[in-house]
């Protein structure tokens, strides 16, 4: 981040930075000097200083500075994200184009059945990639649509009417032009942290209707015999919030989401189904992420068929349900359908569902982000809630009041946040009071003790 920061800094104080600067004052350009541009503490502020022989002049370049800077930030970072969404619509095009050669071939007269069959394995795995592609291209629009630059001004600059310096003109005459002086001003901007949640608390206060379940401190290793003990705590703290939120509703499955990608919801779904399976209940983990499942690999068992077998009615439960432990079942995602949010909005889905409820302690779904698609939504409206975790340091404010803005519109009830990747003293916190607000602590038999074993996966 302080690398990131200096880097910033240069480009504040680089010659086509001050090109634009200019640029903004034509056709009556100001003399000025070049920019002082200093980090406040250890903070990611940076102070703009401009010197100019008037301080009005001064503090209208420092702001044009600031104002230049942010708006070239964005335009950067926006063009980024798209490249790298166009690459991949590169991609997609020419998997398409592949695509359109194997279906021409196959409607070939007197064409194999050997060559059928691999052309129609080589189909399968492009459809699958296109899919991949789109999806990721997708995700990247939606950010590059809602990033701003990131940073903000956070104080105006200033006039400064001490003289900084005398210029040699002035020395000459120095009797005859007494007062003159010179002009500096800063113009404060904060880096894009800013708009980034910080801690625990940060979190509560974008939806402080929606209890923070628990805290997950930051983990190198993400299986659970692999967790620090704080980590394996956070786990066992959460599956106790989840029963006290099960007192005073209905509470059997749950879908678990985020926001964006990459907050680590299939990690905290995987964790979550172990602590529970290991308390005694039966518990039913289904990767619902058709477009990039996860849930195989982690437990390391076969996709070959799975949950989009089952909702087509190709296979059963009894050939798609995995037992990874005594009380723990996992379905994966299955082979690559062409509509998976039509897939999950199904009555065939909502037959699986409810089945699996009725079988299980308890269902947790795996699913896609909320903002890229709108798998996570449908397949929340058969279950009795979302759990949505939150990246703390990644996840930005505005994402999150997005977020809220799609679940409430779907009518999707809320259980709660895990704040994931959280400073390790957040883990501490768990005894101080019950996340239901009761004001009543777990009883003792329901408080974690002891590390988690390994699960056997």
């Amino acid at each position: 981040q302080f690398y990131t920061l200096v880097n910033e800094m240069e480009i504040v104080r680089s010659p086509g930075l001050r090109s634009a600067v200019e640029e903004t004052f034509a056709p009556d350009v100001p003399d000025f000097d070049d920019p002082d541009v200093t980090q406040v503490g250890l903070t990611d502020i940076v102070e703009i200083e401009v010197r100019a022989p008037e301080a009005t002049v001064a503090a209208d370049v420092a702001n044009a500075y600031a104002e230049v800077y942010v708006a070239d930030r964005q335009r950067r970072s926006v063009e980024a994200l798209e490249r790298k969404a166009a690459e991949l619509r590169d991609q997609s095009a020419s998997a398409n184009a592949e695509l359109e050669e194997i279906t021409a071939r196959l409607l070939t007269p007197g064409i194999s059945a050997a060559e059928v069959t691999s052309l129609q394995a080589r189909q399968a795995t492009i459809v699958a990639q296109v899919q991949d592609y789109e999806s990721r291209a997708d995700q990247l629009d939606v950010e590059a649509s809602l990033r701003g630059s990131g940073t903000e001004i956070v104080a105006p600059a200033e006039l400064e009417l001490d003289p900084i310096k005398p210029s040699p003109l002035m020395m000459g005459f120095l009797g005859l032009v007494l007062g003159t002086l010179l002009g500096a001003a800063v113009a404060v901007v904060v880096d894009t942290v800013q708009d980034r949640l910080g801690s625990r608390d940060d979190l509560s206060a974008v939806r402080g209707d929606v209890p923070v379940l628990a805290s997950i401190p930051h983990a190198e290793r993400t299986e659970p015999s692999e967790l620090g003990h704080a980590a394996q705590e956070a786990y066992r703290y959460l599956r106790t919030s989840l029963r006290v939120f099960g007192l005073n509703a209905r509470l059997r499955s749950l879908v678990v989401t985020s926001a964006v990608g990459e907050e680590g919801k299939t990690t905290t779904a995987a964790n979550l189904a172990q602590v529970m399976a290991e308390a005694g209940e039966r518990v039913v983990l289904v990767d619902c992420d058709l477009r990039r499942p996860a849930l195989h690999e982690r437990f390391e068992i076969s996709n070959r068929v799975g949950l989009s077998s089952l909702v087509v009615g190709d296979h059963g439960l009894d050939e798609t349900i995995h037992f990874v432990s005594e009380n723990l079942a996992v379905i994966p995602a299955g082979p690559p359908v062409p509509d998976p949010t039509e897939v999950l909005g199904s009555e065939q889905f909502a037959a699986v569902i409810d089945a699996l409820v009725e079988q299980a302690d308890f269902v947790l779904l795996d699913t896609p982000p909320v903002l890229p698609v709108a798998d996570a939504l449908v397949a929340a409206q058969r279950v009795d809630g979302a759990l949505l975790v939150s990246r703390i340091g990644m996840v930005r404010r505005r994402a999150i009041r997005d977020l809220f803005g799609r679940l409430d519109e779907a009518g999707v009830t809320v259980v709660g946040f895990v704040a994931n990747d959280t400073a390790d003293e957040a883990g501490y916190r768990y005894y101080t009071k019950a996340p239901s607000g009761n004001g009543s602590e777990p009883s003792a038999d329901e408080r974690p003790s002891g590390d988690l074993e390994p699960s056997g996966v």
